[in-house]
């Protein structure tokens, strides 16, 4: 028993997942961000966001990445694996929203190049993570 725990901490020395820690803490200022400010999307997207009330999204965001970030400094692959299952989930919805804003109701903007720059780097890190047990 002692040495499947040794074996086990011994194959995470050297993998500390930077780029997903860098993107969970991101995602947690971004939700705050969301949360102190809850009118900037309703300024943004008035049309799109009548019906959610702002503060759902940065709730969505913040526990996401807190999910993440709890995965990764307690070493726990399924937290892991759900932090940025969801936080693929958000920043896709994001983009989409963006997408739609700029495209279809309002005014070109290139904020959806941010977002849509986030939200592969989810995807890649999703993709690139290593989830085994």
């Amino acid at each position: 028993m002692i040495l499947k725990e040794e074996i086990k901490l011994e194959t995470f020395k050297g993998q500390f997942p930077v780029w997903g820690a860098f993107y969970a803490w991101f995602s947690l200022i971004f939700g705050t961000f969301l949360l102190v400010y809850g009118s900037y999307l309703h300024g943004i997207f008035a049309k799109l966001f009548d019906v959610i009330p702002g503060w759902t999204l940065a709730l969505a965001v913040i526990l996401s990445a807190v999910v993440k970030l709890v995965g990764i400094y307690t070493r726990n692959k399924k937290m892991m694996r759900v932090g940025i299952v969801s936080l693929s989930a958000v920043w896709t919805g994001l983009t989409a929203v963006y997408v739609v804003y700029s495209f279809g109701i309002g005014y070109p903007s290139p904020s959806f190049l941010f977002m849509g720059l986030v939200m592969v780097a989810c995807y890649r890190i999703a993709w690139k993570g290593n989830y085994s047990h």
